[in-house]
């Protein structure tokens, strides 16, 4: 949707920091606004029964919301229309080297049967918060770090009472996006390693706590019966900046780190690789690739290992 995207600020406090945020990004070149209660109602006014609790916002006109799984499955059907062969409850057994260079990728599936190795001219990692412990048997020992995040998706009762611009409760860091006749409420990080389950007392404390915050905002709205809880891992580093580029190894490629930001930065990271493997310099000035393509005053992507960490 092309609705742009308003924060809503819960103290004033919160709203100072917004706003200054809003005049860097205005230093940019990003219309971010900053707003009074009385606009941020007028943007999305079915914040109208929490608008005494809110003491500002800003808005984003040009950005945009939507589905992610709608838009990756529809980009995986233009690519299998473009010769692209997709490997679903595949799993990497191991990555083979020669020469410096990776030789091939040992793939089987996950539910049994024979394993086949791929070979390239090209290899790219770009398997998120995975990405880091699957390369550490290469050397490459990447800062990426899986964030917990959580989703309630609850059905609309009340559809014509429900917001349509896409949201930030920027005071409890949590995302709410309209989905039709649905409508998700996304946010929380929790350093969990790569525990992935919705049923431990930690997560369904955090599950609950978003169901009560929309409802806290639009009482009503929205059917809370029967939410539908979804868990996933963000890949983050220290800097929230990707690794994008060459590895240490000549024909692996690394797409990395995105954090909380992988699909917005997804399809520009997918191009400025494909123009680095090409050969060419992206059009981003001031972005440290990784490789050879980085700056003078930095190196590889670091490798040294850990200290008590044996090869």
């Amino acid at each position: 949707m092309e609705r742009g995207i308003l924060h809503f600020f819960s103290s004033e406090a919160d709203f100072q920091a917004g706003a200054a945020g809003a005049e860097l990004m205005r230093k940019y070149g990003v219309d971010r606004r900053v707003l009074g209660r009385d606009e941020v109602l007028k943007v999305e006014p079915a914040l109208a029964t929490f608008g005494p609790n809110i003491h500002g916002g800003t808005f984003t006109p040009s950005d945009e919301s939507g589905d992610a799984m709608v838009f990756t499955q529809k980009l995986a059907a233009l690519c299998r229309a473009r010769g692209a062969t997709f490997l679903h409850d595949t799993a990497i057994a191991r990555i083979d080297t020669a020469g410096g260079q990776i030789s091939g990728v040992r793939v089987r599936p996950v539910a049994g049967g024979a394993a086949r190795t791929l070979v390239a001219d090209q290899y790219v990692a770009a398997m998120g918060s995975y990405t880091a412990p699957m390369l550490r048997q290469l050397g490459i020992w990447l800062n990426i770090y899986p964030a917990k995040g959580y989703s309630a998706t609850l059905k609309l009762k009340r559809p014509h009472d429900a917001s349509v611009v896409s949201l930030l409760d920027d005071t409890r860091k949590i995302a709410i996006s309209r989905l039709g006749d649905h409508i998700r409420i996304a946010g929380t990080a929790e350093l969990a390693g790569f525990d992935t389950s919705l049923d431990g007392a930690t997560a369904q404390k955090r599950c609950t706590a978003l169901v009560r915050r929309y409802e806290e905002l639009f009482p009503g709205v929205a059917d809370t019966s029967e939410p539908h809880y979804w868990t996933g891992l963000r890949p983050s580093t220290p800097t929230n900046i990707p690794y994008i580029g060459r590895s240490k190894i000549a024909n692996l490629w690394l797409n990395a780190g995105h954090g909380t930001l992988g699909w917005t930065h997804g399809a520009g990271s997918g191009q400025a690789l494909a123009e680095l493997i090409s050969g060419q310099r992206p059009a981003l000035a001031g972005f440290g690739f990784c490789g050879e393509a980085l700056p003078p005053t930095r190196s590889f992507v670091p490798v040294a290992q850990p200290q008590g960490k044996q090869a």
